[in-house]
């Protein structure tokens, strides 16, 4: 467990040194262009950085279970319903290009729905560990958390936000196939939802050019071909190698959100494939040393917290890494660790501490363990259904 607790602690933060790294490199030009000061970017995330490792250690040092009181949970509701209607309070709300995302808080503007997320993955969590839950039962397993979730897609969509809509409904759905939810239920679900974000998709000109840039060459707008393009162009530019740290050429208002959204393509243009490949392999041990985690933990909110937040994480990657290659329409899904953005960031570090928050109480050995330990030691079925101390009186 100790190299899964240094796997979580280490990698997080080189994938926070390698984004402050490109956006050094990059992020100038969009710095002067936006704010007249090459490094605005580069100040506010090492800012971010510094943040999100406290918010990190913070939570590494409170005992998880606290999160599964009714008390807490109770709060952490309240909390989704004030981030959901937060952005559209007058003078708070910080719209953009007809999107209600921000709030300015005038030193800072954050984007609540990153928190959101992360809110809902640990009541999801919360709500699914008792023992005695039965998650076969349609009103216990699906329909009473199925409307928490309804009611943050429809916050999510009402700002409109699809690609956090689509992050939480998958995170979500996938958190109660692994409690033990049906996946008869689930596949209703699955379905409607599919519907429902085809339907949202069709009747947007802006959303339907974005898909078809990826799957059609006809009825895409200039600025969406413009954008993919380029970001395969900087890759192919870097090559293996890289054309070198600081000589991008697309950063020259060739790629938009190029120290955002699309900062990977700046990684494989300066730094060429081996350091795209380090990245993904990167987001890989965080996915087998959150796995580990969550397998080990000594109860069953503590195993659905672990991986919920490990999940999250590393599907954010892998879509975000889909966009860029051409594989995924964009979503404005940003790198997690790597892009700029300081609620994206703190909110990553945040999951890496309910993480580490687990990982510190796990007491036992499990076969995962083996792929990030050489020591050889025989596995033990630590598996417990025992609930946490903190589940007496909860819902």
């Amino acid at each position: 467990m100790r190299r899964s607790l240094a796997i979580l602690i280490v990698v997080p933060t080189l994938l926070m040194l390698l984004g402050v790294a490109i956006i050094a490199s990059t992020g100038d030009v969009p710095s002067l262009r936006h704010h007249s000061d090459p490094n605005y970017f580069l100040q506010r995330q090492l800012i971010f950085m510094v943040l999100g490792l406290g918010a990190a250690a913070l939570l590494w040092r409170i005992d998880y279970r606290v999160w599964f009181r009714r008390e807490v949970m109770a709060c952490l509701f309240l909390l989704i319903l004030v981030g959901l209607v937060v952005v559209f309070v007058p003078g708070l709300a910080a719209p953009a290009n007809g999107s209600y995302r921000w709030v300015n808080l005038r030193v800072v503007r954050l984007q609540p729905s990153e928190f959101v997320k992360l809110m809902l993955i640990v009541l999801m969590a919360a709500w699914h560990g008792p023992i005695s839950r039965r998650h076969d039962r349609f009103w216990e397993g699906l329909a009473i958390p199925g409307v928490v979730l309804a009611m943050v897609a429809i916050g999510f969509i009402r700002q409109p936000d699809l690609g956090s809509t689509f992050l939480a409904g998958i995170v979500s759905m996938v958190l109660m196939f692994v409690a033990g939810v049906k996946l008869l239920y689930l596949s209703g679900v699955a379905v409607a939802a599919v519907l429902g974000i085809a339907g949202l998709i069709v009747i947007n000109p802006e959303r339907l050019s974005r898909v078809m840039a990826v799957y059609s060459k006809t009825g895409v707008s200039d600025d969406d071909r413009h954008q993919i393009e380029q970001s395969l162009a900087a890759f192919n530019a870097g090559g293996i190698w890289g054309v070198g740290y600081g000589n991008s050429l697309r950063k020259q208002r060739f790629l938009p959100e190029s120290h955002t959204d699309f900062i990977l393509s700046m990684v494989g243009e300066e730094l060429g494939l081996i350091c795209t490949i380090a990245v993904v392999v990167a987001y890989l041990l965080i996915l087998i040393a959150g796995l580990s985690v969550s397998l080990r933990s000594r109860d069953k909110f503590g195993r659905l917290l672990a991986f919920g937040m490990t999940f999250h994480l590393c599907f954010s990657a892998a879509f975000n890494i889909a966009v860029v290659t051409k594989l995924a329409p964009t979503k404005g899904l940003a790198l997690p660790f790597i892009s700029y953005g300081g609620s994206n960031l703190i909110a990553s570090m945040v999951a890496v501490g309910f993480i580490l928050a687990v990982a510190r109480r796990v007491d036992s050995d499990h076969p995962l363990d083996r792929f990030l330990s050489s020591e050889d030691t025989l596995p033990e079925d630590s598996f417990s259904d025992d609930p946490p101390a903190a589940e007496t009186g909860a819902a």
